[in-house]
């Protein structure tokens, strides 16, 4: 059996070795640790998105895209640009929503027209809720360069689209 520095049975030259080879060891680890520093605010940014949107979509029925006119503009457009405005709709058993989206924001309507709200949301959260007026419509602002998905509450139920990138 081996005997180690703190058990007192070391001796001088044996001690000096094992303190050298903890220092390098406490090093290597030092320097590993400020190589993955900047990744475990953002790892831990996503990993707080991804528990926060755990079994949400348990109690929210999935409204699938049905129509989205990009995919029709990008069939007729031969050059670079492409569309400025594009519409898309999601429908659900009860209820469908169509929006569009220009560079200014998003505009949109529930159908059937009724009370309630509707929220952009991003895999870090909710970014903006509007109010559907009497006739089912809203207007959100302008929604980030990532994926979203629209998530909206009636008295009817509540509903949440696919991801998508507008």
């Amino acid at each position: 059996m081996t005997s180690q520095p703190w058990d007192g049975e070391a001796g001088p030259e044996e001690t000096a070795v094992s303190l050298r080879d903890s220092q390098a060891m406490l090093a290597e680890l030092a320097e590993a640790l400020r190589v993955v520093a900047p990744m475990l605010e953002q790892t831990s940014r996503l990993g707080v998105g991804a528990f926060a949107w755990h079994g949400i979509d348990t109690d929210l029925e999935l409204a699938s895209l049905v129509y989205d006119s990009a995919l029709e503009e990008l069939s007729a457009v031969r050059g670079p640009g492409g569309p400025t405005h594009r519409t898309v709709v999601f429908a659900a058993s009860d209820a469908s929503v169509q929006l569009s989206h220009s560079g200014d924001g998003v505009v949109g309507q529930l159908v059937p027209p009724t009370g309630g709200s509707v929220s952009l949301v991003t895999a870090g959260g909710e970014v903006a809720t509007a109010e559907l007026d009497e006739l089912g419509c809203f207007s959100l602002p302008r929604p980030p360069d990532e994926a979203v998905r629209l998530r909206w509450r009636t008295a009817a139920g509540s509903f949440v689209t696919e991801w998508i990138r507008l």
